[in-house]
């Protein structure tokens, strides 16, 4: 689907590197079709931000509002990690493409079913990630599940973004933590650092017949 056709011109949204799309705790009064570019999604005030999430092409923000739900405030905010082009309607317009686009209204709501399975089918990924006990199992796993999720297959391997911040969310790992872990698979050519946090997984099998040797090599933090 291309939502930036017809009558959807006219909702169509730029939204520049580093801008907000909607800030946590603000009314949802709006849902985001997110055509281009890539929104990380954020926990906490500005200069304690904790990132949660990133979405991409194709996915949706505030869908509930699609469906006819009031979802009062925002639970996180929601900001251009690079540039962004989005489609924005609120409850008014939706209700008038529903009404007079038909069309339209149900490719949308066709493509709003389709993220709701397939963020139930990442759940459920993410789940598998946190049934260790241990932070580095957890950690090795939860890089295996984003490479899957997120990941954008190039002529070298799998593209993966890992901030060391989303980490810290899920796991409570801290920063030198982090680093020690990442080094140990560099070292191990699993992994390829490209630029600021994003790397290439060179051989995803290698990483699941390494796993356990890794684990072993890289010193096993306690669950806080």
């Amino acid at each position: 689907m291309n939502p930036k056709t017809n009558n959807l011109k006219s909702f169509h949204l730029s939204i520049l590197s580093g801008s907000y799309l909607f800030k946590q705790d603000e009314r949802a009064d709006a849902v985001y079709f997110i055509t281009s570019g890539f929104v990380v999604l954020c926990n906490g005030e500005w200069e304690t931000e904790t990132i949660v999430s990133y979405v991409g092409p194709g996915e949706i923000l505030g869908e509930k509002l699609f469906f006819g739900i009031a979802d009062g405030k925002r639970m996180y905010s929601a900001k251009a990690n690079t540039d962004v082009e989005c489609i924005r309607l609120n409850q008014k317009e939706i209700e008038e493409l529903k009404q007079n686009s038909k069309n339209q209204y149900i490719e949308l709501l066709e493509r709003a079913g389709r993220v709701c399975i397939e963020r139930l089918n990442k759940v459920t990924g993410l789940v598998h990630c946190f049934k260790y006990e241990s932070k580095t199992d957890r950690l090795m796993n939860l890089i295996l599940y984003l490479t899957d999720t997120f990941g954008r297959e190039t002529q070298h391997g799998h593209e993966v973004y890992l901030p060391p911040d989303l980490f810290k969310f899920y796991i409570n790992l801290e920063q030198n933590e982090f680093k020690n872990c990442i080094q140990e698979l560099v070292n191990l050519n699993i992994i390829k650092p490209l630029h600021q946090d994003h790397y290439v997984l060179t051989n995803r099998l290698l990483l699941m017949q390494k796993l356990p040797k890794i684990v072993e090599k890289i010193p096993s933090f306690p669950i806080i």
